[in-house]
């Protein structure tokens, strides 16, 4: 688990992807409001009820998002608005006969798309093999989708809960008929940006200070009031259903692919940011809070084994907190609180 440089049983997916008779979609459907043109699934937007005011969170068929609006739905995409510019993306590995198997991308996450903040998703190859993607358009509760990495099946269903939370529940499958799927290592690299997303004009990704409690399990980010911070959400935070086995918190740092959808020629960096710790499998534990800037977290739980024919449901659920608007008294209260404080004065004064 702690070497994360795995060797990637490419063998077995492509023998998987060509008996399932799956050709990689020549085209995708980004639906507004979400931002990702660069995807070759469908990305849509999950409405938690009302159009206005409920939590708007955009996924693909991976359960990768860098969109969400946590109070609204705006009709075109606004970067102010966004919490999400920085990813949130999960990864899985897993042991098979002895081999060490992964998505194919240098972070093994199960998306062949990331971001890093940029606002720009990049094609970082690899990426699990799609069986059914998310359908097209707005999406309705819950947005389900089914991938697979070799033996191992994934079915993602993604909710926006009531209270504007998230709620993502990925169930895995072990569909060898003999093999035992061995050290199911399961992480999701969550960069929440309270404030917004980018500048122009506010520096809205270093508005944010983010920590860790081992005892919850809880990843927090907390916005910065002032300093040019668009108010969009005060706290962000993600949790799975179990306790985390190991984890990374600080800068993002960034990955680049000089071919996109070529894994080979990516690279994350610089060392030490938790993208670079994803790739090598150096995780810092540091609990935070981080400086005020654009950081993010990485949690990696151990899910153990899978028999053949076995499954296991894991969840990660997602919040926020809405921003209290400061306490400004107007000019004319101000007044009338000091004519409330000078007659009082004056009062006193009889009385003595």
């Amino acid at each position: 688990m702690k070497a994360r440089g795995f060797v990637i049983a490419a063998t077995l997916i492509s023998g998987l992807s060509a008996a399932a008779g799956f050709q990689s979609p020549a085209w995708a459907v980004v639906t507004a409001p979400c931002l990702s043109p660069a995807v070759t699934t469908n990305m849509g937007p999950i409405n938690g009820g009302n159009p206005v005011t409920s939590s708007t969170y955009c996924v693909t068929g991976y359960g990768w998002t860098d969109t969400w609006f946590p109070t609204m739905q705006p009709t075109a995409y606004n970067q102010h608005l966004d919490v999400f510019s920085g990813d949130d993306a999960p990864s899985l590995s897993y042991t098979l006969n002895g081999v060490k198997v992964g998505t194919g991308n240098i972070f093994n996450f199960l998306s062949p798309f990331l971001d890093g903040g940029h606002l720009v998703s990049q094609n970082i190859g690899g990426g699990a093999t799609l069986l059914t993607d998310v359908p097209v358009g707005k999406l309705t509760n819950p947005a389900s989708s089914l991938i697979q990495v070799a033996e191992v099946q994934i079915g993602i269903k993604t909710t926006v809960n009531p209270d504007n939370s998230v709620t993502q529940v990925f169930t895995f499958t072990n569909t060898s008929p003999s093999a035992t799927v061995t050290g199911l290592t399961f992480d999701d690299y969550f960069n929440f940006h309270p404030d917004g997303s980018l500048p122009a004009p506010a520096p809205d990704q270093f508005c944010g200070s983010t920590s860790f409690n081992p005892v919850s399990g809880t990843v927090t980010t907390v916005g910065k009031v002032g300093g040019g911070c668009s108010p969009v959400v005060a706290e962000g935070t993600m949790q799975g259903s179990l306790l985390p086995t190991t984890w990374d918190l600080g800068d993002v740092g960034s990955v680049t692919c000089t071919t996109p959808g070529d894994p080979t020629t990516c690279t994350a960096g610089p060392a030490g940011t938790v993208l670079a710790d994803i790739a090598a499998g150096t995780y810092n534990m540091a609990t935070g809070p981080t400086p005020f800037g654009d950081t993010g977290a990485d949690l990696v739980w151990d899910l153990g084994n899978l028999s053949p024919d076995q499954s296991e449901s894991f969840t990660i659920t997602k919040n926020f907190g809405p921003t209290a608007p400061p306490l400004v008294p107007e000019p004319g209260s101000l007044a009338l609180l000091g004519s409330a404080l000078f007659g009082l004065g004056a009062l006193r004064r009889r009385r003595r």
